[in-house]
């Protein structure tokens, strides 16, 4: 099992350390990520913090057959699409 994983394993167990690591991993990328879809830097800051709020009410939900990089950036993605979709209405 990949080093973030086990990461996810000790946040689940309760250790706040590892979602901080966690969150120290893939920020800032994730959030650049964010910006190629959004345009703006703020608004996907603001999407990343979102990745992570969502992460931290539903644990459970991560499915640890895929990569936690690759979870992270759909959730994010899924949500940069939908903040495109209301600011096109």
């Amino acid at each position: 099992m990949e080093d973030t994983k086990l990461l996810y394993q000790e946040f689940l167990s309760g250790n706040k350390e590892a979602f901080d690591k966690i969150m120290d991993l893939y920020m800032e990328n994730l959030t650049y990520f964010l910006q190629r879809y959004v345009g703006k830097i703020d608004v996907a800051q603001d999407l990343a913090q979102d990745v992570f709020v969502y992460i931290l009410l539903n644990p459970n939900k991560y499915n640890f057959d895929y990569s936690l990089k690759t979870y992270l950036y759909t959730i994010g993605k899924s949500r940069a699409l939908n903040y495109l979709k209301k600011e096109k209405n």
